[in-house]
C-alpha cells in the first residue's frame, strides 16, 4: 500500500522541482504517515507548508536558498476544489511573486462534476483554473490600488490611481495574473500498515460519507437523503465511491468486482457501478502485474472490493484489547480530543461574544462527518527536542488581501491539525522499512498477545543500544517485560545526542509504550474492559440475560456518580455498542438462524429485538446515564471523544460554575444560567436519544443475513465464551476459504439512491469517453473474492487497530493455494470512543 500511495507522487518529481509545496490537512496527514518529508523534499520542493496556515514566512527558506522568492507554488489537496478555494486563494496572494500554481487533487474531475454543489460541470479542472485566475487578478489588482492610495500623498484623487491601475500597460497587467493547471492526483489513503489503509480525516471521502443524519455505516441507508445529496448536495457516497475507484486504478485495476454486505456498502456498491472506469497509470499497471498474488498470475490483474457496514458489528471497534499499541493510540487521541473541546470552548465564548464562526464556503451545504486524524506523535523529554525555547511557534497570522468574510473555514479541523507546537517525534516513519517492521510487530501482527509485543520492543531497544554502543541503565530480567524497563532502555538512547538523532523513532516508540502501561489510562483501560466482559458474559447467560446485562451498567453507573473505582460515565457509553450488538446473539431467534441459514432454509425469522433489555431496564440505563454525564467530575477527559464536542465543553463549564471555579453569577445572570442549564440538559436528551436509535439499529442491523448473523462466542463449553469474534475476520476467514456466501447484498439498479438525472447524464457522458482509453483489467466477472489475486475490505465507517491485527494474523495463519493478497481499509481509524461519537452525533452541521 505505501508503494501504491507514493508512485503517483514520486513521478510529479519533475514538475515539483523547485516548488514550494502546500499540503491540506488530508494531504498532511499523509505525507506524516505515508510519504514522509525526506520523500517529499527528495523530489525537489524548495519548502512543504500547510495550506490552511499559509502565509507570507513560507517563503522565508527558498528565498534564502535561491536569492529570490518563489514563483511556483504546487498544491496537494484531498478535499473538493470549491472546498479549498479560499484556502488556495489565501496561499496564492501571500506571495505576491507567484506566477504559476499547480494544484494536484486527489478528487477527480468527474466526481466534481457530479457534485451538483459544486458548481462545475464535466470539465471541471479548467472552469477552475479560470475561476482562480479571475480571482487572483481581481484580488491583486485590488491589493495594488491600496497600496497606491497608502502611498499618494493626496494630491490626485482616488479615482485616477485606481484608473491608473486599471489602464497599467501589459507588463502590468501580466505581473498580476497568475497561471494556473489543476490534475488528478490520487492521494488517497494513509497507511497505518503495509496492508491496511484508511482515508484521510480532512478529505472530501470521508466527511462527506454521510447517510442521512450519521455518518455513513453507522445507520440506514437514507435513499431520500442520497437522492438529495446527488442532485444539490456535495457529499453522500458519490465522493467515497469515486475514491475507491481509484485506489483500485492506484493498485492496478480499473473496475474491481463488488461484494457489498450490508444497506449502505450495497447503495455504495450501486454507486460505484455506475461510475466510468479510470485509466490506469502504467507504472501502476506494471507493479500489479510484476507483483500479483498468486491467484493473479493468468489473465489481467483483478481485484475484489468487500464492503461492510459498521453498524453490522459495533462489539469489535468498542474492545478494549490488552496489546499496548491499543494504550498508545489512546493517548495520542487523548491529546487530539482536548484539542476539539478546547476548539468548542473557543467556538462558544466567541458565539456569546456575538462575534460569528468563520463562514462556511459558497459551495458547501449539508452535514459532514469529523473524524480524528491518524496522528502517531509523542512527547519526548524536553532535552531530546533540540528546538530553541525562544522561538515563537504560535500560529501565523490569518492572510491579508482576502476581503472581509472569506477567510478559509476550518471548523472541519478541530483535532490540532494545524497546531504549530512542536510535539516530539512521529512513531511512525514511513522513509524506513525497519521502522515500519518494528512497528508491525509492536503493534501485534500475529497472535503472541501483549507479551510478544512487549519482547520485541525490548529486543529492538537493546539492538539500538548495541549499534550505538551504549550501555543500557537497568539490567533485564527474565520473564514477562516491564514498562519501567522499556523507559530505563528508552531514556539511555535519549540521553545520548547523537544516538538521540539516529535513534530517535525506536526511542520515542520505548518511552510512548512506557508511558502508556505507566500512566493512569492503562488501569481505566482495564476497567473498561472488565465492563464489557462483564456485559457479554451477562448476555450469555440465557434467560434473563436483558436484565443481567442492564444490571452491570447501573451498578456501574451507580459507582461512576458515586466517584467510587476507575469507571466512569465514558466507558458506559462505550459499552453500549458493544451491548446492543451482541445482543441478538443470545436471542433464540437468532440460534435458530445459525443453524439454518444455508439451503434452502428460507428467509431469516423476523422479529429479533432491537433493545437488549426490557421497557424498564432500558428507561433504567438510560436516565442513569444521563445523570452520570451531569455529574462527571471530568467531563473532558471522562466524556471528551465520545460525546460532540460542544457538548462536552458545555457540560465542562457547568462543572467549573458548580465547583466554584468560575465567577457566581449575578441576581440578573441566575435567570440565564438556569435557562442554559435548561438547554444543556435538552441537548444532552437529543445525543442520548440519537444514541439509543442507532444502538436499536444496530441490533436488528444483522436481521437479515445468513452466514454472519453472530459477533461473539456463545458456546458456553468453550473457553472465551462471550468473547467477540469479528464480522470482519468472519468475512475473510470465509473468503480465504473459498467457503459459500449467501450474505452479498443484491445492488439495487437505481445507482445506489445518489443517482438522479444530472448525475446519470454526466456517468454516462464521461463513461462513454473514458471508457475507450480505461486500461487495466477488471475482474471479469468473479463469483467469488477469493477467485481475484487481491481483495480489499473496506469498512464502511471505520476500522479499528484489533480488527487490522485479527486479520493479519488470519491472513498470515491462512495456508493454501493461490490465496489472494488482502487489504483492509476502512473510512477512519476508530478507537471505542469514535463508536460512540458517531452514534451520538458528532457531526458537522
Amino acid at each position: 500500500m505505501f508503494e501504491a500511495i507514493q508512485r503517483p507522487v514520486l513521478e510529479l518529481a519533475e514538475s515539483l522541482q523547485g516548488t514550494l509545496l502546500y499540503l491540506d490537512a488530508g494531504a498532511g496527514e499523509i505525507a506524516q504517515t505515508t510519504l514522509g518529508l525526506p520523500f517529499l523534499f527528495g523530489l525537489g520542493v524548495s519548502n512543504v507548508c500547510s495550506l490552511e496556515l499559509a502565509s507570507a514566512d513560507d517563503a522565508a527558506l527558498p528565498t534564502l536558498a535561491t536569492g529570490h522568492p518563489p514563483s511556483r507554488l504546487a498544491v496537494f489537496t484531498t478535499q473538493l476544489l470549491t472546498d479549498a478555494h479560499l484556502s488556495i486563494l489565501g496561499a496564492v496572494l501571500v506571495h505576491p511573486a507567484v506566477t504559476s500554481v499547480a494544484i494536484y487533487c486527489s478528487v477527480s474531475e468527474h466526481a466534481h462534476a457530479c457534485q451538483a454543489a459544486t458548481d462545475l460541470g464535466v470539465e471541471a479542472y479548467r472552469e477552475y483554473s479560470d475561476l482562480l485566475h479571475r480571482e487572483v487578478f481581481r484580488l491583486r489588482q485590488q491589493q495594488q490600488q491600496q497600496q497606491q492610495q497608502q502611498q499618494s500623498t493626496g494630491g490626485a484623487p482616488a479615482g485616477a490611481s485606481a484608473g491608473g491601475a486599471a489602464q497599467g500597460d501589459a507588463a502590468a497587467a501580466a505581473a498580476l495574473s497568475v497561471a494556473v493547471r489543476v490534475q488528478f492526483l490520487p492521494l488517497l489513503a494513509v497507511c497505518v500498515d503495509s496492508g491496511a489503509f484508511v482515508f484521510p480525516a480532512a478529505s472530501s471521502a470521508a466527511r462527506c460519507a454521510v447517510t442521512g443524519a450519521v455518518a455513513a455505516g453507522y445507520g440506514p441507508a437514507d435513499a431520500a437523503a442520497e437522492a438529495a445529496a446527488g442532485e444539490g448536495a456535495s457529499g453522500g457516497l458519490s465522493l467515497t465511491a469515486h475514491a475507491l475507484l481509484a485506489l483500485a486504478a492506484a493498485l492496478g485495476v480499473s473496475r474491481p468486482e463488488l461484494f457489498p454486505v450490508g444497506p449502505v456498502s450495497a447503495a455504495l456498491a450501486a454507486e460505484l457501478g455506475t461510475l466510468p472506469a479510470i485509466s490506469i497509470p502504467s507504472a501502476a499497471a506494471s507493479a500489479s502485474s510484476s507483483g500479483g498474488a498468486a491467484g493473479s498470475s493468468s489473465g489481467p490483474p483483478s481485484l475484489a472490493l468487500v464492503l461492510l457496514d459498521r453498524a453490522l458489528d459495533l462489539a469489535a471497534p468498542t474492545a478494549h484489547g490488552e496489546q499496548p499499541w491499543d494504550l498508545v493510540l489512546a493517548g495520542c487521541a487523548a491529546r487530539q480530543v482536548s484539542a476539539a473541546v478546547s476548539a468548542a470552548e473557543e467556538a462558544s465564548a466567541q458565539s456569546s461574544a456575538g462575534a460569528g464562526g468563520p463562514p462556511q464556503g459558497r459551495w458547501r451545504s449539508g452535514p459532514q462527518a469529523l473524524w480524528r486524524p491518524v496522528d502517531l506523535r509523542v512527547a519526548l523529554p524536553d532535552a531530546a527536542i533540540p528546538i530553541p525555547g525562544e522561538l515563537d511557534w504560535g500560529p501565523p497570522p490569518p492572510p491579508e488581501g482576502l476581503p472581509p468574510g472569506l477567510q478559509p473555514d476550518t471548523r472541519h479541523l478541530p483535532y490540532g491539525q494545524l497546531s504549530y507546537a512542536p510535539y516530539g517525534a512521529e512513531l511512525l516513519d514511513p522513509t524506513d522499512r525497519t521502522a515500519l517492521a518494528r512497528l508491525e510487530a509492536v503493534a501485534g501482527r500475529g497472535r503472541g498477545g501483549r507479551r510478544e509485543a512487549l519482547a520485541a520492543l525490548r529486543r529492538a531497544l537493546k539492538e539500538a543500544l548495541r549499534a550505538e554502543r551504549l550501555q543500557p541503565s537497568v539490567r533485564s530480567k527474565a520473564g514477562a517485560v516491564q514498562a519501567p524497563e522499556l523507559k530505563g532502555l528508552a531514556e539511555s538512547l535519549l540521553a545520548s545526542p547523537a544516538a538521540c538523532l539516529k535513534q530517535r523513532g525506536v526511542a520515542a516508540l520505548g518511552l510512548a509504550v512506557a508511558e502508556a502501561l505507566m500512566g493512569p489510562g492503562a488501569a481505566e483501560w482495564e476497567a473498561a474492559a472488565g465492563l464489557e466482559r462483564s456485559c457479554l458474559a451477562a448476555l450469555a447467560g440465557g434467560a434473563g440475560a436483558g436484565e443481567a446485562a442492564a444490571q452491570v451498567l447501573l451498578d456501574a453507573l451507580e459507582m461512576a456518580k458515586a466517584g467510587h473505582g476507575l469507571l466512569h460515565a465514558g466507558h458506559v457509553l462505550e459499552a453500549l455498542p458493544a451491548v446492543f450488538s451482541a445482543a441478538p446473539d443470545s436471542h433464540p431467534a437468532a440460534s435458530a438462524a445459525e443453524g439454518g441459514g444455508h439451503g434452502d432454509a428460507g428467509p431469516p425469522p423476523a422479529g429479533l429485538p432491537d433493545c437488549p433489555f426490557p421497557p424498564a431496564a432500558a428507561a433504567a440505563v438510560r436516565g442513569a446515564l444521563a445523570d452520570a454525564v451531569l455529574a462527571a467530575p471530568r467531563p473532558e477527559a471522562q466524556l471528551g471523544g465520545r460525546l460532540p464536542a460542544a457538548l462536552v465543553a458545555a457540560l465542562a463549564a457547568r462543572r467549573r460554575r458548580l465547583d466554584g471555579e468560575a465567577e457566581p453569577a449575578a441576581d440578573a445572570q441566575a435567570g440565564a444560567q438556569a435557562e442554559a442549564e435548561a438547554g444543556l440538559e435538552l441537548r444532552l436528551a437529543a445525543a442520548l436519544d440519537a444514541l439509543f436509535w442507532r444502538l436499536q439499529y444496530a441490533a436488528a442491523a444483522r436481521g437479515r443475513l445468513r452466514d454472519f448473523r453472530k459477533v461473539t462466542h456463545m458456546d458456553v463449553f468453550a473457553e472465551n465464551h462471550g468473547a467477540v469474534n469479528p464480522l470482519l475476520c468472519q468475512v475473510i476467514r470465509k473468503v480465504l476459504q473459498r467457503a459459500e456466501i449467501t450474505d452479498w447484498q443484491p445492488q439495487p439498479s437505481g445507482g445506489g439512491g445518489g443517482g438522479g438525472l444530472v448525475r446519470g447524464l454526466l456517468g454516462g457522458l464521461m463513461g462513454a469517453s473514458r471508457a475507450l482509453v480505461a486500461g487495466g483489467g477488471g475482474g471479469g466477472g468473479a463469483r467469488h473474492p477469493a477467485e481475484c489475486g487481491t481483495v480489499v475490505v473496506f469498512v464502511v465507517g471505520g476500522v479499528s487497530p484489533a480488527e487490522m491485527r485479527e486479520v493479519r494474523a488470519l491472513v498470515d495463519e491462512h495456508v493454501g493455494p493461490d490465496k489472494p493478497r488482502v487489504v483492509v481499509g476502512g473510512t477512519s481509524l476508530v478507537l471505542p470512543q469514535d463508536v460512540a461519537l458517531q452514534l451520538s452525533g458528532g457531526l458537522l452541521q
